[in-house]
């Protein structure tokens, strides 16, 4: 059996909150989608849509009407958002019920004392006295501590 190499077959997929329409169309090789999309018939079905402004894509991935087609590709016509997809997902939180959680503050950093403008003079000294031992002695004992 000889396959036909002068045409492809392609899906064309259309749907509706309710419905959804999969079209598989013959469109000649080296088609695009918007030649797909035109043989699949949804142009005549609804023709006050203005399918040219309308998003599409090549299995969930966005393309131009001018994207080249291969044989087997699903090409997907999106509707337009309606609502904000976050907006929605509140109002039907608010409806069963659920808070947004809210965000606890970070505490803030302290800053180190030598960097204080109020730091007490003493704490300052003895922070300087800790790195400079931190420094000099590796292991972390002070000769005081053993």
């Amino acid at each position: 059996m000889m396959r036909n190499r002068t045409r492809l077959s392609v899906e064309v997929v259309y749907a509706l909150a309710d419905q959804q329409w999969v079209f598989t169309v013959e469109i000649p090789l080296g088609g695009t989608v918007r030649t797909a999309i035109q043989q699949s018939g949804l142009v005549q079905q609804w023709p006050e849509l203005e399918w040219a402004q309308l998003p599409v894509g090549i299995f969930s991935r966005r393309c131009s009407l001018d994207t080249p087609l291969q044989a087997g590709d699903r090409v997907e016509i999106y509707r337009p958002l309606t609502v904000d997809p976050k907006h929605n997902r509140r109002r039907r939180a608010q409806q069963h019920g659920i808070k947004a959680a809210a965000r606890s503050p970070q505490p803030a950093p302290r800053p180190h004392p030598q960097n204080t403008p109020s730091g007490d003079a003493a704490d300052r000294a003895e922070h300087l006295q800790q790195d400079k031992t931190c420094r000099d002695n590796p292991s972390g004992w002070r000769e005081t501590d053993r």
